[in-house]
């Protein structure tokens, strides 16, 4: 508690950097803002990525509940990073009860606690990264693994009520990282069931592994449900460049594990940049082109994946330098839970593979610097020496030299990555470090409290463990030293801060229901909203959330400069916001600055940000007499949408019904009918004039030569009761079609003049609804399906279940003090 005190006296008073904190803090920020306005939980945001749905947010939603009642003492920032600091320190008290069951020796179990407080991943995740639901799902993670083994031991109905407790929370704040860790979960409870066959019946075992499976099940239903409900709407990794990002998130090498604050990193990557430049940028041979980039990608490795010389060179010794082995299979377990961590981290490559293209790319460049190439190779050496060390004192027998080569094997020459993202469930893991950093840390400093036990454990040293303890954890404080950099200087000065502020808050005095568009890598434009009252066009740090239509018109939009004006033009988006002193904005975006200035009016710019205003941008509600109508997967539609928007046509998609269900009336207003092949046209009128087009990849784009007259709408009067009701009035001079630029998502529902109507897709993102002449009162309101509230209603009673299991007193047990069985030493466990 006192280190995480002294972290947060100089980490506390920073402002917001260009990272994640600034993003989660504005959802906490919209989610407060509903609950003090309206006093309701909402499930539906009209303030970001043209509008999106709540309910993945809340299935990993956790750290959002402490978030949200610290920030109503302190301000959002200090919120978050309160957050972070309680989970490492909840984290380590954990690590420590769990270190103590499994070291069964309170000296280890501090240490344990220590490595795992001082590991460089907390302030790696917490301040370097930012990622608040990361730190506290780190946390849970020594607590999941004591309160399974518990229950599992004990069988008793308690046990398996406090593990279904810290499963559920696991869950609600990352569903990914339980997926990671329950494969070395379940082969830990595995091995330890085998060993315990004897004295402790399986029928015990499994009664408790039904009871956990029940409990969890009934606990996470309510965000479990949603979350496979709503990832069916969203983007997801549609359309990303999965494999291009699981070969960049993945391990180059292992040298990021003893890099410390990326020294050799660093320096190879700015010697071979600076001579690329020097040669304009021209890489003379494909061979040294492909070193060139292998050089420059270990930068996603270092210094963020260091683990720390110091906690390897515990594991390392305690591997080759024990006296005794507490606990033999729990060692070994640990052991072969981190080099299998450090395996699927590798990605698509083998260790092997990552490695020597790694070192062919230090060693053979001639950029690289002679210092880089030293420390590489001592590096190397060391390695050798450990094996060779390994091989001396440990591999005495045939069957030692067996179980070494089959356990090295397939550690340097096999890439489970490749295997385990075909399964259900991993098949949405675009980082391969997801395998690596959270389970890593928990082995570490495990293995970190066996070298109390098992080389501590000499006679001449029981004596100096206190002693030996804290010098440890002073070296490792030392080594992680330069990883609190983060918390003691910002990235972004605090005259951008100023700026980003004064530039949103200027677009307060349009009080039009119109949207702004950023240009950044940085995450503090998410901040946006809450200064100017605007919702946000689109995003990059939850679009995998977004609705699947505003998503795939994003990643049209770029296809052309054309396309971009029509999507910024069908969103709304009468404000650009341009972050010119963004270091990681690519040429490519320095010349849609370019673009800009020739299209749009600047309204304000400074040092740091230029303010556009798109004056073509639509309005909120607009009308159409003319349309065209596409039948096929929406996938297939955003090159179209885009190509029509451009000249004022909407582009509306065929109901359920499909094509056969519209009036004919309405049939009569199209232009024209999209198909895709694999889509059938039935019960059309036989004398439809229509123009039909069977979309095929060659199909060539309408080229319109001139753009649709809009239908002038009388008497528009918008409200917004709250974040999922919205009431329009209007009067329209003919039959038309009325675009509402808010995402479309199939839980809007729509009533005209009272009665039910259909809620449309136009233009592959946004609502529109047909109307009759006439004035008319529109209701739009958000409904999230029923199934939501009974998986709610049927968490609510297992969590009662759990407390009360928890919390009630155990007929068959004894009053007093009980004495848990599975401290005691199991006979089938290595002593």
């Amino acid at each position: 508690m006192a280190y995480c005190a002294w972290l947060g006296w100089h980490w506390l008073p920073l402002g917001y950097t260009s990272r994640e904190l600034a993003a989660g803090a504005s959802r906490v920020w919209d989610i407060r803002q509903e609950l003090i306005e309206h006093g309701r939980l909402p499930w539906w945001t009209p303030r970001y990525m043209s509008g999106y749905s709540y309910a993945l947010q809340y299935s990993q939603g956790l750290p959002l509940l402490p978030w949200l009642a610290l920030s109503a003492v302190a301000n959002l920032a200090v919120a978050g990073k309160l957050v972070a600091l309680g989970a490492m320190v909840a984290g380590s008290v954990a690590m420590y009860f769990c270190a103590c069951r499994v070291l069964r020796d309170r000296r280890a179990a501090t240490l344990s606690a220590l490595a795992f407080l001082l590991h460089p991943q907390q302030l790696a995740r917490a301040a370097e990264a930012e990622q608040v639901g990361l730190v506290v799902a780190l946390a849970f993670i020594p607590l999941v693994w004591l309160c399974c083994a518990r229950a599992f031991a004990s069988g008793r109905p308690r046990d398996a009520a406090w593990c279904a407790l810290s499963l559920g929370g696991l869950v609600w704040t990352s569903s990914k990282q339980l997926l990671v860790l329950l494969p070395f979960l379940l082969t830990s409870l595995a091995t330890t069931m085998w060993h315990a066959r004897r004295c402790r019946p399986l029928a015990v075992t499994a009664r408790a592994g039904a009871a956990v499976a029940v409990l969890s099940l009934g606990l996470v239903a309510f965000c479990l449900i949603p979350g496979v409900y709503e990832s069916q709407q969203v983007k997801l990794l549609y359309g990303d460049p999965v494999e291009s990002w699981q070969r960049l998130y993945a391990f180059k090498s292992l040298l990021a594990l003893v890099d410390r604050d990326a020294v050799v990193t660093r320096t190879a990557v700015e010697a071979v940049t600076r001579d690329v430049q020097q040669r304009g940028g021209i890489v003379a041979e494909e061979v040294d082109a492909g070193r060139v980039k292998r050089v420059l990608a270990l930068g996603s490795d270092a210094p963020g994946k260091y683990t720390g010389i110091v906690l390897l060179g515990l594991v390392g010794a305690t591997v080759l330098f024990n006296c005794r082995r507490a606990d033999r299979t729990a060692f070994w377990f640990f052991i072969a839970m981190l080099l299998a961590s450090i395996a699927c981290a590798t990605g698509p490559d083998s260790v092997w593979e990552s490695n020597w293209a790694t070192l062919d790319a230090l060693l053979m460049l001639s950029s690289v610097p002679a210092s880089c190439r030293l420390l590489v190779l001592a590096g190397l050496a060391a390695s050798v020496a450990f094996l060779v060390l390994l091989a001396w004192r440990k591999l005495s027998t045939f069957r030692r030299w067996i179980v070494a080569a089959g356990v090295l094997v397939p550690f340097l020459f096999l890439s489970p990555f490749p295997i385990i993202t075909r399964l259900p469930g991993f098949r949405e893991v675009r980082a391969p470090f997801a395998f690596y950093d959270l389970p890593e840390v928990f082995a570490v400093a495990m293995l970190a409290g066996f070298f109390v036990t098992d080389v501590l454990s000499r006679e001449r040293w029981r004596a100096q463990v206190p002693k030996v303890v804290a010098i440890l954890a002073l070296l490792m404080l030392l080594d992680h030293w330069p990883n609190q950099r983060p918390t003691k200087e910002s990235d972004v000065p605090d005259q951008t801060l100023a700026n980003l502020e004064s530039v949103y808050r200027s677009l307060r005095s349009d009080e039009s229901w119109t949207k702004v568009y950023g240009v950044s890598t940085r995450y503090f434009h998410l901040l946006g909203p809450m200064y100017s009252n605007k919702p946000m066009v689109y995003e990059a740090w939850t679009n995998w959330m977004s609705p699947l239509g505003t998503a795939l018109l994003h990643q049209d939009a770029y296809s052309s400069l054309e396309a971009h004006r029509a999507f910024l033009d069908l969103m709304g988006a009468a404000h650009v916001v341009f972050d010119k002193s963004d270091n990681n904005v690519r040429p490519a975006a320095m010349q849609l600055l370019a673009a800009y200035r020739r299209l749009f009016v600047v309204e304000r710019e400074d040092e740091d940000f230029v303010l556009f205003r798109n004056p073509t941008a639509r309005p909120y509600v607009s009308a159409y007499a003319k349309t065209y109508l596409y039948v096929g997967d929406v996938r297939g539609s955003p090159r179209l949408a885009l190509a029509l928007a451009a000249r004022q046509f909407p582009l509306v998609h065929a109901p359920a019904a499909g094509a056969a269900g519209l009036a004919p009336d309405r049939l009569r207003r199209l232009e024209a009918i999209y198909v895709q092949p694999d889509q059938l046209l039935q019960g059309l009128p036989e004398n439809l004039q229509t123009k039909v087009v069977v979309m095929q990849p060659n199909t060539p784009l309408p080229r319109l030569n001139a753009a649709a007259a809009p239908v002038m709408l009388e008497g528009v009067r918008l409200a917004r009761e709250h974040a999922g009701l919205i009431r329009i009035a209007l009067r329209t001079p003919a039959p038309c079609l009325v675009v509402v630029a808010e995402s479309y998502y199939p839980y809007w529902r729509a009533e005209i003049d009272g009665r039910p109507s259909e809620v449309l897709r136009v233009s592959t993102g946004l609502m529109g609804l047909e109307l009759a002449e006439g004035e008319h009162a529109i209701l739009l309101h958000y409904e999230p399906p029923r199934i939501y509230t009974a998986a709610g209603f049927l968490s609510l009673l297992t969590l009662l279940g759990c407390i009360a299991l928890v919390w009630g007193r155990p007929r068959l047990e004894t009053p007093g003090r009980r004495r848990d069985p599975a401290i005691e030493r199991d006979p089938g466990r290595g002593s």
